[in-house]
C-alpha cells in the first residue's frame, strides 16, 4: 500500500502582514493590496480534483475568512468530503503581533481562534480537527479542539 501525505494552507492570494491592521492583506498588484482571493478557489479545486483521482486525502488548514469566498464559488462540504479540515486562522491574522505591531491577549487570541473553527464548520460541515497559524518563518503549534 502507497502512502503519501499532503497539507494545504488555503488562505488569500500572497497573504502579507500590514502593520496596524489585524487582518493580512495580499502583495500589491496595480498599487492594491487589499484581500484577494479569485486563486485560492481556482487552486483549491484544481488540488482536491488532483488528490481525488489519486485516491490520496489531505488536510486542508482553511482560514475562514478565504473559506467564505471560496463558498460563494464552490460547494466545500462536497468538495472536501473525505479530507480532513483544520483552521488557518480567520483573517490570517499575527497573533503574536510581531508583524503588525499590534499585540493581543489571551481572550483576543481565542477570540479569534474559536470565530474561524466556528466559520469553517458552518461552511464545510466538518468542526476543524486543529489549527495552524503561520508566524514569518515559524509556525505555532496545532491546537486541537
Amino acid at each position: 500500500m502507497r502512502r503519501a501525505a499532503f497539507t494545504v494552507d488555503v488562505d488569500r492570494d500572497v497573504n502579507v502582514p500590514l502593520s496596524g491592521a489585524l487582518p493580512a492583506g495580499s502583495a500589491p498588484r496595480d498599487g492594491d493590496g487589499s484581500p484577494r482571493f479569485s486563486s485560492s478557489a481556482r487552486g483549491l479545486v484544481l488540488l482536491v480534483d488532483a488528490l481525488d483521482e489519486l485516491g490520496i486525502r489531505g488536510t486542508f488548514f482553511l482560514e475562514a475568512e478565504a473559506a467564505q469566498h471560496i463558498a460563494a464559488e464552490v460547494d466545500l462540504r462536497r468538495l472536501l468530503r473525505g479530507h480532513e479540515v483544520a483552521s488557518h486562522g480567520f483573517s490570517h491574522e499575527d497573533l503574536t503581533g510581531k508583524s503588525t505591531g499590534l499585540p493581543l491577549n489571551g481572550e483576543e487570541r481565542e477570540n479569534i481562534i474559536d470565530r474561524a473553527a466556528e466559520t469553517i464548520r458552518d461552511l464545510t460541515g466538518v468542526l476543524p480537527r486543529g489549527s495552524a497559524r503561520r508566524i514569518s518563518t515559524s509556525m505555532m503549534p496545532c491546537t486541537n479542539y
